[in-house]
């Protein structure tokens, strides 16, 4: 159960920043697609800290 637990903050995490990357792309004047690509980058496996 714990595992489930654990994937599902992991989905939230990722939903979250591409939400906010899609709103700082729109702040910008940039498609939503570039701050959801940011956004995944930002909490992809390869991101340090994470």
């Amino acid at each position: 159960m714990h595992q489930d637990s654990i994937l599902l903050a992991t989905f939230v995490v990722a939903l979250v920043a591409a939400f906010l990357g899609g709103i700082i792309a729109r702040m910008v004047r940039l498609p939503p697609v570039v701050g959801d690509l940011l956004g995944g980058l930002a909490v992809g496996p390869f991101t340090p800290g994470l």
